[in-house]
């Protein structure tokens, strides 16, 4: 026998509407498949219809499930809520969404948690929206006192991106404070939260806005540093992390570069590159290896911005390049001169650049730096963070409303 849903069921509102209809309860009985003593229990003896006969008795009568039904306060806009709601059992969910009653049970009881297209199908199957679906999946895990588990280090297999694939960037100064995120292609977008406690909810923020969960996009991380002097410049040190390329942080070559270029910021308060600062004052300098590609570097950037490319590997052949893509032009045009943007196809490498700008105008400077430890600690919280598999509690966020 099917469980009545927790909750408040509305008997009198079913009467009501009922008689205004001019059913009688043998006809409703009738239009929803059920003995005429059922409806006479619901109606007058306490009993309480299942999720599926509550969705009948809602459609036949011209209601919604929440003109019958009043949510458990323990239950809330909890998963469970939102599934009662939208008339279905545990049974019909699953099936609809292609998964196994017993999935949709781990997932009410805070045990598991959807993948990010699973949020999307089951936000089509509840109709409703799925920051909704994120929403509640914190609640039913903080109702249900699971706490999140942590996950394995990710694979690079692990994630499906292309050349189209949005970028974003993990700005933080503190790698246990707060964490602001940005984006090249989506300049409108701000979102604030905690490396520690970001919520479902947030999460599902974030991949609503670029319809691209942590596995579909470049995920970049931002290391905001200034020396020991108050009045020491600002440098924003930007590099893909380890789980993009490799299985092993302590060899990744841009971990490296960007742990090095950190050290000697903090250390001696400067660095021997980039003659033109953001609007906002600091220095972007974007660790690259000498095999990525344009379409890929200026996937990154945003047209007026000073920009240093730092390259993993520094040689007579090879070292940083500033460059501007200004405002109104196809042209980057950089300290090395600039070219037309033509001749630039997007599969040209970033040492194919470097030496046909070298060879428009020979290197003006080079780049010295310190050797300093691979930021493994910041890689591996960060990831933890925006892919794990349960949310936590007790955030805070401010995000921009959206506008494309």
């Amino acid at each position: 026998m099917a469980t009545p849903p927790p909750g408040l069921f509305d008997a009198d509102m079913m009467r009501k509407a009922r008689t205004r209809s001019g059913m009688s309860q043998a006809d409703l009985a009738k239009l929803i498949g059920v003995d005429p003593g059922v409806i006479n229990s619901w109606e007058k003896r306490g009993a309480r219809p299942s999720v599926p006969n509550l969705g009948r008795v809602a459609s036949a009568l011209g209601l919604t499930v929440s003109d019958l039904y009043q949510s458990d306060v323990d239950t809330a806009g909890a998963l469970v809520d939102l599934r009662v709601r939208a008339g279905l059992s545990q049974r019909d969910a699953a099936k609809l969404l292609g998964v196994s009653q017993a999935t949709i049970s781990r997932w009410e009881r805070g045990l598991a948690r959807p993948t990010w297209n699973e949020i999307s199908s089951y936000a089509k199957v509840l109709k409703t929206d799925r920051i909704t679906i994120g929403a509640a999946v914190d609640l039913t895990a903080n109702q249900n006192g699971n706490p999140p588990k942590q996950r394995r280090a990710v694979r690079p297999s692990a994630f499906t991106i292309n050349a189209s694939s949005p970028h974003i960037i993990y700005d933080f100064e503190d790698p246990e404070g707060d964490v602001e995120l940005s984006s090249p292609q989506f300049p409108r977008l701000s979102f604030r939260t905690t490396f520690t406690n970001p919520l479902m909810r947030e999460l599902a923020v974030i991949n609503e806005y670029f319809d691209a969960d942590y596995f579909h996009r470049y995920n970049h991380l931002q290391r905001r540093c200034r020396g020991p002097e108050p009045d020491a410049a600002v440098y924003l040190i930007r590099w893909l992390p380890s789980f993009h390329e490799t299985t092993d942080p302590e060899t990744h070559p841009r971990g490296i570069t960007a742990a090095m270029l950190i050290g000697q910021v903090e250390a001696m308060g400067f660095l021997t590159v980039g003659s033109r600062a953001l609007p906002t004052g600091e220095y972007l300098i974007i660790v690259v290896e000498p095999e990525d590609t344009l379409e890929f570097l200026f996937g990154q950037i945003v047209r007026g911005v000073p920009v240093i490319f730092f390259p993993t590997r520094r040689d007579e052949e090879l070292g940083p390049l500033e460059i501007l893509w200004e405002d109104g032009s196809d042209t980057p045009t950089g300290w090395h001169g600039a070219f037309p943007h033509e001749d630039m196809p997007a599969d040209m490498t970033f040492a194919e650049l470097f030496r046909h700008l070298r060879a428009v105008n020979p290197p003006a400077w080079t780049a010295e730096a310190t050797p300093g430890s691979p930021q493994t600690d910041v890689v591996r919280s960060i990831h933890r963070t925006f892919s794990k598999s349960t949310p936590r509690r007790q955030t805070r966020a401010r995000a921009s409303a959206p506008q494309r």
